[in-house]
């Protein structure tokens, strides 16, 4: 059996990403900040962006 056979495995459910954490974010203002530093938010500065 290949690796692509066993790829729902580990999914039982068909998510393929984690449960949503329900917080709803202003995520292109976010984005724009990400870009201009040339890095990744961290956790502090995305409580800035939660709607």
């Amino acid at each position: 059996m290949d690796m692509f056979d066993e790829f729902g495995d580990e999914m039982p459910d068909g998510r393929l990403t984690a449960i949503s954490d329900g917080k709803v974010y202003r995520l292109r203002e976010a984005i724009f900040i990400s870009k201009q530093l040339g890095r990744q938010l961290f956790q502090e500065k995305m409580k800035e962006f939660e709607v």
